[in-house]
């Protein structure tokens, strides 16, 4: 009889069994999971004659300027004039009809520009020396007289942060949407993805052959992070890891599980969002329309005009905040899907796992492509040497027949 070879261990981070029996997630459910892997086969792949039994050893944890010709009256400093100068080139129209655009609240104005105005607005000192002025108003520079003008415009400063506001908001609502629909439909996606469930509990099973009788073995699941040291286990095979081994095995059992990727379109699009970056952009906005809302109601007019838009604002508001709650449920849902824990899994790490797992996994089953493909062109080498070698041979033997005749 044989001597059983001592199999090369994965280093990977289990599951504590109470944490999956008795629940319904990815390491109980039953689709497409009575693949079983050849003992046989993982030793071919990573059995060591060799080496001695090494002591037990644990997982590591990842480490891983601006003039007019004529005289000029100047209150502003150079600088400040300058930039205002070149900020007021871009307008095709007369300073009087920028400031009614600015008083009337006229949506004609890109949030960039608005953005752009805000920056140059004049600090204290500088409104008091505008106020302060009382020459000749003609003989103020480009600059100082569009300043002039403009804090005689009330509440100018909160008129402009309104027009931020409401070039800004649809847009950002949008945004907002978009990014929520996306994570909700890649949660779906991997929450329902049996080709994918499959593979994981391939690599589940190939896991514990490899960890038999130690304290890694009989595992009943494993954390998401495992999923990334696969090709950090080498072969005995040259260029070959767990991870085209794995690929190997899916391609025997279904060829079908090597396609899991297709389905998880959203996946790679949800690892660029961030949920935290969501609920700030919510909460920004949230924010600047209640800000907005209870500032001007000390200006009538300001209010008549923004009070539609503050109306509309709030109902998107309240949708949206809606939305966030479904998708924190559904968040959490597929974290305890994947027996993660919530307060360390973060869900962009989750969907950065899995769009990284995908890349290196499609990977593998090219480089396995193009591994038999070059074995195949190989024996049809020798194949074609062993026919010229036979035809050869009876080439003479038939002369050293005739010879012989």
């Amino acid at each position: 009889m044989s001597k059983k070879k001592r199999i090369r261990s994965f280093f990977w981070k289990t599951i504590p069994e109470e944490q999956v029996r008795g629940k319904n997630n990815i390491w109980t459910i039953g689709a497409k999971q009575d693949y079983q892997i050849d003992t046989k086969t993982i030793e071919e792949f990573f059995g060591q004659q060799e080496e001695p039994a090494p002591l037990a050893s644990r997982s590591r944890s990842l480490r891983r300027s601006f003039k007019d010709s004529k005289q000029e009256i100047n209150i502003l400093d150079a600088k400040r004039s300058m930039n205002i100068g070149i900020f007021l080139k871009q307008f095709k129209k007369s300073l009087d009809s920028i400031i009614e655009d600015l008083h009337t609240g006229r949506d004609l104005y890109s949030s960039e520009t608005l953005r752009e105005l805000l920056k140059l607005l004049p600090e204290t000192e500088e409104v008091k020396k505008l106020k302060d002025f009382s020459g000749d108003l003609s003989k103020l520079c480009q600059a100082d007289s569009f300043m002039y003008m403009l804090i005689q415009v009330p509440n100018y400063s909160l008129r402009i942060e309104a027009m931020v506001l409401k070039k800004e908001f649809s847009p950002s609502c949008t945004s907002l949407q978009k990014n929520m629909t996306i994570i909700k439909m890649a949660t779906k996606e991997l929450m329902c993805c049996e080709e994918l469930h499959a593979i994981l509990h391939l690599v589940l099973q190939a896991g514990n052959i490899m960890n038999a009788g130690g304290c890694a073995g009989n595992a009943v699941g494993f954390k998401l992070s495992s999923l990334l040291k696969l090709a950090d286990t080498k072969a005995n095979k040259p260029g070959m890891n767990l991870l085209h081994f794995v690929a190997l095995e899916a391609q025997k059992k279904d060829k079908v599980l090597l396609t899991f990727s297709e389905k998880l379109h959203h996946v790679h699009e949800a690892a660029r969002i961030s949920v935290e970056s969501i609920e700030t952009e919510l909460h920004s906005l949230s924010s600047k329309t209640k800000s907005l809302k209870d500032n001007i109601r000390r200006d009538t007019e300001l209010f008549r005009q923004m009070e539609g838009f503050l109306q509309f604002a709030v109902k998107e508001l309240k949708e949206l905040d809606h939305w966030k709650r479904d998708l924190m449920k559904e968040a959490h849902a597929l974290i305890d899907f994947l027996c993660e824990d919530k307060e360390t899994m973060k869900l962009e790490e989750c969907f950065q796992i899995f769009r990284d797992f995908c890349l290196r996994f499609n990977k593998a089953v090219k480089e396995n492509k193009e591994r038999e493909a070059q074995q195949l062109q190989q024996l049809q080498r020798l194949k074609e040497l062993e026919d010229k070698r036979r035809s050869w041979t009876q080439r003479q033997n038939l002369n050293i027949g005739r010879v012989y005749r």
